[in-house]
Parts: structure tokens; C-alpha cells; sequence
């Protein structure tokens, strides 16, 4: 079984929303399902890269390296971080077999991924992947991020 963190999986497109006021039209950027980042609901770790409403490329990629070395911690071996296009994106691959029971096992490994996602990479790369996107467009960031 091979497992891609669901963060890396968002895609690259953009939706814009056409507003037209008294016959000018403006684009505006969806802000999509994340417009509003409550910092104070993050963990200290994301919370302390997203301070200044930005993601830097150093930061973002030490979210991604602390998420790998989360799951390493937790006694699983992700393969190595590789680079599309302005993602960083790993898999992570499971065996089953000898477990007594794999059920019970393939539910505490995604419990393991979805915690070292929300403690240390999954709003720091949506942050970081939706501004690439708006970048590349000439647009505003997607997302707002408020203290």
C-alpha cells in the first residue's frame, strides 16, 4: 500500500470568481474551503511559520522534513522527498502481512500520518501551494490568515 500525505495531493488549479461593480469588473481569487486560518487552532510548529501570514520556501520545506521525520519517528520509513513542479511530496509505503491485525494496523498508520500532518505540514502547505498558484496567475494568496 503506498500512501501520498493528502496535501500534496491538492491540485493547482484556481477558481476565479468574476465581480463586476457598476461596470467594472475586478478578479477576485476563491478563497476557497481554508479562507480563514484560526492561528490559535494550529500547533505551536505551524503556528509559529504562519506569524507573519507568509510561507517562505524554507519554511514550508521544513514543515514537509518534520512531517517525514514525524513518521519516522513513529517507526515507519517514508521514501525520500521529492520536488514537483513548487510541491514537496512523499509516499510512504506499508506491509501488512505479518500483522495480526491489518485492519487495526492501517488504522493507527493513517491516525500517525493525519497527526504529524495537522502538527507539522498540513495548513503550512496549503498556505504555501494555493500562494504558488496565485503567483503564478499575477493574483493575490488564496488564503487568509488571521492572529
Amino acid at each position: 500500500m503506498t500512501y501520498r500525505p493528502k496535501s500534496r495531493v491538492l491540485g493547482a488549479a484556481a477558481v476565479m470568481v468574476a465581480i463586476c461593480t457598476l461596470g467594472a469588473c475586478s478578479l477576485e481569487p476563491d478563497p476557497g474551503p481554508m479562507k480563514d486560518v484560526d492561528l490559535a487552532a494550529l500547533s505551536e510548529f505551524q503556528r509559529d511559520i504562519l506569524t507573519d501570514h507568509e510561507v517562505t520556501w524554507a519554511e514550508y520545506e521544513s514543515a514537509i522534513l518534520a512531517e517525514h521525520a514525524c513518521l519516522e519517528d513513529a517507526g515507519y520509513t517514508p521514501n525520500p522527498i521529492k520536488t514537483d513542479g513548487a510541491r514537496l511530496e512523499f509516499t510512504t509505503d506499508v506491509d501488512y502481512r505479518s500483522e495480526a491485525d491489518p485492519a487495526a494496523a492501517d488504522a493507527r498508520f493513517l491516525e500517525i500520518i493525519a497527526d504529524c500532518g495537522r502538527t507539522y505540514s498540513r495548513v503550512v502547505a496549503t498556505v504555501w501551494e494555493q500562494g504558488q498558484v496565485a503567483s503564478s496567475d499575477g493574483g493575490r494568496p488564496f488564503v487568509a490568515v488571521k492572529d
